[in-house]
């Protein structure tokens, strides 16, 4: 015996030195002698352990275990060798034997108080192997003795005095211990509670997919479907049994920290299960506006950082985020701001300027914004926000520029980053529309209506105002695009599913309030005239203005329903006397919100302002063509094109002095003489695509209205006609008309080149034609070229410039120049016949006759005829006369060696195009892009 004790001697001095191979050797050959030996096992374990021999060490500790159980050696041993290999299975169970152990040890043993050591170690172990009750078990014992602890340092502290030396140092000492273990069996039950979850959707995906098959995208659709059900459930069902024990533990965790770095998850954490008791219950109910109560005090109280008598900072934005996301919810408290977002101080008698709800969430997005400026929640609301400022302040000189498409860009950023609100799909979706991308404002009202599914299924958080919005957007968008069937099926949903009185209001995007039915409505009328349907859109009008005359409406009838009614007589062409009532009718009604929004505008800039003032604009310009028809002036009318093969209507007039598009006469009853001249220059002062037409229509009036005819401005006001559209055609023609009838052909050639360059040069006014009325209600003639393709499905530019500058080249002798300007216009326009008129003209004063002959059978396969144009130049320089076709033919004939050896041969004449060759080439040209992508 002696000599093993000499050997376990050695072996330990070993040990001391690290010389783990020698101490091994010395245990072993004490083995040899004892193979019950203790000590020896438990050195060889150690010396196995350093050597990374973990399977030698394992077997020796537990042979010692087995020998002595109650030596807590071997187990110590076992548990670091365990957490050495990470097999925290067995460290749980290796601590666990140490803690019964030191509990049977007597009091005076020195094992006895290394009692809360095993039971936080044997805690942290069970929480990694998985063994989460057991860990919350062992956590909670040791909350439980760290809150009897906390209790006894605050008794033997006493005052406040006695806290404020030694004392206080033992009580925070003893606080922070609690919180550390309250931290950690947090983490246990959230765990714990997450996991029963999760065992609940796998079994309940489980039984629906034993139903059926499903594809990937229905089954993920479907997992989040059983996951929002589960939970719903699992919320109730531990309200109803008292069981949610991780709540009351996050209580007390807040109840002792404010939401600082290391405790801000578990704030976060207490919110989202508040926010799970909201969906528990029944939408609608008491219960559910208590518990929605709770959350914003709850969320109020953490972004100011409170907790008690403690004050912190917040350092999460989720509180925010919540609180965001309740205010966005109607129909839980519509109308009223909420009591726990009210300030300390006693509320002003004066109701404040914005909506109570939208003062709230102003103030919580601005203070998110501060703390937190990366978020994409709080960029999402500072869009927001620089959106409903431009809508009542406009923007400022600087940005006036750029307009809304910042706006936009942060926008759509913001929500492609994560950023949560149906108000941003709401926004982006008006902002798109406003820029004339219809495509993508479609794309926004898609996802911010899968966002209020998303809400009402997963949470029953019902956004049905805003959904109704955002579908409304959809059908405008659908219209805008030319899908024509499908904008009508979900318009007529929206226009007779809808109650007349209903009215959606969203006001955090900017959007004010709106009667759905009644814009469902407007849209659909829209989609009529778009189909060419005017009696049909006529009939919607008349059904709302009808209504509202009867006492049937169910809503306050906007003036645009009689505008735009008087706008649809008008084009129709059926009533002047009608369109000029309705149109007044709508200015009268409009007079009131257009004086009250410049009263509270604090710029005339406002976005509200801006949009007023454009639809009175327009209402003024469509009320001055009713009162010159009912004066006695004409006016121009749609027919059937003067075209070869068909094509769009175009506009046209009879003529006076060659100017293609100018009035006949004008009005000269009063007092609709008069008259038509102040809603003329009303629309002349308001910026807008309708405003270059205004100035047109301004300058015939002076040109022919006038008492006596005022030439010089009436040039002025074409002028400004062409300088803010060098597409308005009557204004060029005209100009260029008393350009050539004052000698001053060059300067109308330079004029009809300039427009020409500055026409091709216009970037697509996509903007223009968002902000303009509908291009389906505007009388002819009086969009941009835009809004002019958009109706029409016609090519914008200058045309107008191009076909002008051919006449006056072909009258000032430049035959060739007219020939090459007549070939590039008609590359634009291939079914003017006009042109082809005019080339074949070209071709004759060149003695060109086989390319003039062949132009002439075109004309004629064609059927357009020798009158069909009424446009410029179709008088004196028009077709070749009928009667004189027979001796052209004949020059022709008497010159066939020559003349048509040279088209055969590639001469002169072979450079003409017939007009089927000239359309199939632009066809070809046009095909990738598509009507689609041109719109």
């Amino acid at each position: 015996m002696s000599g093993v004790k000499r050997l376990l001697r050695s072996a330990r001095e070993c040990l001391g030195r690290r010389e783990y191979r020698d101490a091994l050797q010395h245990c072993k050959e004490a083995l040899a002698e004892d193979k019950g030996c203790y000590e020896a096992y438990i050195y060889v374990g150690k010396a196995a352990f350093h050597l990374q021999e973990h399977a030698q060490a394992e077997a020796a500790y537990r042979r010692a275990a087995d020998l002595d159980p109650r030596n807590p050696l071997a187990w110590q041993g076992l548990a670091e060798l365990a957490t050495e290999t990470g097999s925290w299975a067995s460290v749980a169970e290796c601590y666990s034997r140490l803690l019964q152990l030191a509990e049977s040890a007597p009091p005076e043993d020195p094992l006895r108080g290394r009692r809360a050591t095993f039971l936080r170690r044997h805690a942290e172990a069970a929480a990694r192997s998985g063994q989460l009750a057991e860990a919350e078990a062992a956590w909670r014992a040791l909350s439980e003795e760290a809150a009897e602890a906390l209790a006894a340092a605050e008794a033997k502290a006493g005052g406040a005095e006695a806290a404020a030396g030694a004392g206080g140092a033992a009580v925070a000492e003893a606080e922070a211990e609690l919180v550390e273990c309250l931290c950690r069996l947090a983490d246990v039950q959230l765990a714990a509670d997450a996991n029963e979850i999760e065992v609940r959707v796998a079994a309940r995906m489980q039984e629906e997919a034993a139903a059926g098959a499903a594809t990937p995208e229905q089954a993920a659709a479907l997992e989040a479907a059983v996951r929002s059900a589960v939970e719903g459930e699992w919320a109730e069902e531990a309200l109803e049994l008292d069981a949610d024990h991780a709540s009351a533990t996050l209580r007390r965790i807040i109840a002792l920290r404010p939401p600082c770095p290391p405790f801000a998850p578990y704030y976060e954490a207490f919110l989202r299960r508040l926010r799970k008791y909201i969906q528990a219950a029944p939408p609608g109910s008491m219960d559910r506006h208590s518990r929605r109560a709770v959350l914003l005090a709850a969320a109020k109280a953490t972004m100011e950082g409170r907790c008690g008598p403690c004050v912190g900072g917040c350092c999460a934005p989720y509180p925010y985020e919540a609180a965001l996301a309740m205010l966005e919810l109607e129909n839980e408290v519509v109308g009223a701001e909420d009591p726990s977002l009210d300030p300390s101080t006693a509320p002003a008698l004066e109701p404040p300027q914005l909506p109570l709800l939208l003062a709230d969430c102003g103030r919580i997005s601005a203070h998110l914004s501060h703390s937190f400026p990366w978020s994409p929640t709080a960029q999402l609301h500072n869009a927001l926000s620089l959106r409903r400022r431009a809508i009542t302040h406009g923007f400022d000189a600087a940005a006036a520029a750029a307009g809304a498409a910042p706006v936009t860009k942060l926008l759509l950023s913001s929500l492609s980053r994560g950023g949560r609100g149906v108000a941003g799909w709401l926004a982006a979706c008006e902002l798109l529309l406003e820029e004339g991308a219809a495509e993508a404002a479609l794309d926004a009202a898609k996802e911010g209506l899968k966002y209020v599914a998303a809400r009402d299924l997963l949470g029953k958080e019902r956004l049905s105002g805003a959904g109704l919005l955002l579908r409304l957007r959809a059908g405008q968008a659908l219209l805008r695009l030319r899908k024509l069937d499908e904008a009508q099926l979900l318009l007529e949903g929206l226009a007779h599913g809808v109650s007349e009185g209903h009215v959606a209001s969203g006001e955090l995007a900017g959007v004010p309030p709106t009667s759905v039915s009644q814009e469902a409505r407007r849209a659909l009328a829209h989609v009529a005239a778009a189909r060419g349907d005017l009696p049909a859109a006529r009939q919607h009008f008349e059904e709302m203005v009808g209504g509202a005359l009867m006492g049937r409406s169910a809503a306050h009838i906007e003036a645009w329903a009689a505008g735009e009614l008087g706008m649809v007589l008008l084009k129709k062409g059926a009533s002047p006397e009608g369109a000029r009532y309705h149109l007044q009718a709508a200015l009268t009604a409009l007079q009131p919100a257009l004086a009250a929004a410049v009263a509270a505008a604090p710029c005339a800039s406002a976005t509200s302002v801006a949009t007023l003032q454009r639809e009175a604009a327009t209402y003024h310009l469509h009320l001055a063509l009713a009162l010159w028809a009912r004066g006695g002036g004409s006016l121009p009318r749609t027919h059937p094109p003067a075209a070869l093969g068909g094509g769009a209507a175009v506009t046209t007039t009879s003529t006076d002095g060659g100017a293609a598009g100018a009035v006949a006469e004008g009005p000269t009853a009063e007092p609709f003489r008069s008259e038509c001249r102040q809603h003329l220059l009303a629309a002349a002062g308001v910026a807008g695509p309708l405003q270059a037409a205004a100035f047109t229509w301004l300058g015939h009036w002076y040109a022919r209205a006038a008492d006596p005819p005022d030439g010089a401005k009436a040039q002025r006001c074409y002028q400004r006609a062409l300088a803010l559209d060098p597409t308005q055609a009557e204004a060029g023609e005209a100009l260029v008309g008393a350009l050539v009838a004052a000698g001053r052909s060059d300067t109308a050639r330079q004029l009809c080149e300039e427009m020409q360059a500055r026409a091709s040069a216009l970037p697509a006014p996509a903007s223009a034609a968002a902000i303009a009325p509908s291009p389906y209600l505007v009388y002819p003639g009086l969009l941009p070229a835009s809004g002019a393709a958009a109706e029409g499905g016609g090519s914008a530019g200058g045309g107008w410039a191009q076909r002008a500058l051919a006449r006056l080249l072909r009258d000032g002798g430049s035959h060739s120049e007219a020939v090459a300007t007549y070939q590039s216009a008609i590359r634009r326009s291939p079914d003017d016949a006009e042109l082809w008129e005019g080339l074949a003209a070209s071709y004759q004063a060149l003695g060109r006759h086989t390319a003039a002959l062949k132009v002439e059978e075109e004309l004629e396969a064609a059927g357009a005829g020798a009158g069909a144009a009424k446009g410029a130049g179709s008088g004196a320089h028009g077709p070749v006369p009928v009667q004189e076709r027979g001796a052209f033919q004949a020059v022709v004939e008497g010159e066939e060696g020559a003349g048509m050896a040279g088209g055969a041969g590639g001469g002169g004449e072979s450079g003409v195009e017939s007009a089927e060759g000239v359309r199939a080439r632009q066809a070809a040209a046009e095909e990738p892009f598509g009507p689609q992508a041109a719109l």
